[in-house]
């Protein structure tokens, strides 16, 4: 049992509500959409009935249709004034409080109330800097993230409550202490038996998508549709939304066409060699260690495995998959880890991988 008192400043509120680059260009995304349906929503209505008189005959679902186009737009503007709406309650997060750690429950005591919340272990745990996120759920069903700085720990605290983010695990069958590295990662893909992996395949992929992209490219000014005069203008002025679903699946068939300029980064980034791993395999379950996050999944989860003449593939749904090293394997022998894994998964032929999730 670990027992702290501390106050949230603002600075760690801001701290731990930093996102990070791919989850900032998903939010500028998705504002970018919310907008375009907000707008949609709010202008829809006339641009369909040409003109106000019938737009005024079916006021009621039209005022619907603008709340909810203003909505959107709300939502495509960041959610503006909500901050000042939550000030009361932020007020409340900043007060003084007391919290016990017991295992896989938390109770926080503040403003004299008390609150039980449950540590959710198998979702992991986050760390910032000055920061400790934790996965927890209330008596009612409702899922949060409870925040927890360094400083209110004392060395010995700190060190305990680290034991009991990562207990140790006495079932362990394996632990893997590596660094996945560039080269295991373009093993694996190139073991694909994919024809699309082949040099022949990417060149009449490449040569598709860029006939492709040309069409649509071409497509508004060919008369393809009737009621569209004057090119991509025209087209915008009669079909914006389709006009927005043409321009972007021109520019992908462009980009693949062109060879992927900037794939090599984004598979860096989404592979994280910088980080370190440590994989614990056990009969129930695979912890994963990964610089300053930790994760747990289930056997059941993983789909099946295959080998390379280097490293072993546990597949997993949506293309992604956990990469081991042999080399990782160190004092282990790599016929006892094969025969580990074949108690739990079917071997399966190597397939194509986009990226290791871990």
């Amino acid at each position: 049992m670990i027992t702290i008192t501390y106050c949230l400043t603002t600075a760690d509120i801001e701290e731990a509500s930093k996102r990070s680059v791919a989850h900032r260009a998903v939010r500028i995304i998705a504002a970018v959409l919310a907008g375009l349906i907000g707008l949609l929503c709010v202008y829809g209505q006339i641009l369909l009935f040409r003109g106000w008189e019938l737009f005024w005959k079916y006021w009621v679902a039209n005022f619907i249709g603008w709340a909810m186009g203003c909505f959107f737009l709300w939502l495509a503007t960041d959610c503006v004034g909500l901050q000042w709406l939550l000030r009361r309650r932020t007020s409340r997060t900043l007060a003084s409080c007391e919290v016990c750690f017991m295992g896989d429950t938390l109770t926080m005591t503040s403003h004299g109330k008390k609150q039980t919340w449950r540590w959710l272990r198998d979702r992991g745990w986050g760390e910032t800097p000055n920061l400790f996120a934790l996965p927890i759920r209330s008596s009612r069903g409702f899922d949060s993230r409870f925040i927890v700085p360094k400083r209110a720990f004392t060395p010995q605290q700190e060190c305990d409550f680290r034991e009991l983010l990562n207990p140790p695990r006495a079932d362990a069958c394996f632990v893997l202490d590596f660094f996945l590295t560039e080269a295991d990662v373009k093993e694996v893909s190139s073991a694909t038996k994919a024809w699309l992996a082949t040099p022949l395949g990417r060149l009449v992929g490449r040569a598709i998508c860029g006939i492709g992209a040309i069409f649509l490219l071409l497509a508004p000014g060919l008369n393809l549709f009737s009621d569209v005069h004057g090119g991509w203008a025209g087209m915008w002025k009669t079909y914006p939304v389709e006009t927005v679903a043409m321009g972007t699946f021109c520019l992908l068939g462009l980009w693949v066409a062109i060879g992927q300029v900037g794939i090599k980064r984004l598979e860096r980034y989404l592979n994280h060699y910088d980080r370190r791993r440590i994989y614990t395999f056990s009969d129930a379950e695979i912890n994963i260690r990964q610089g300053e996050k930790s994760r747990r999944h289930l056997w059941k989860y993983v789909l099946n495995f295959c080998e390379t003449p280097n490293a072993f593939i546990l597949q997993k749904p949506l293309m992604s998959c956990f990469i081991i090293p042999k080399s990782a394997l160190g004092p282990y022998d790599v016929d006892e880890f094969r025969k580990f894994l074949l108690t739990k998964l079917v071997p399966a032929p190597a397939k194509l991988v986009l990226r290791t999730d871990d």
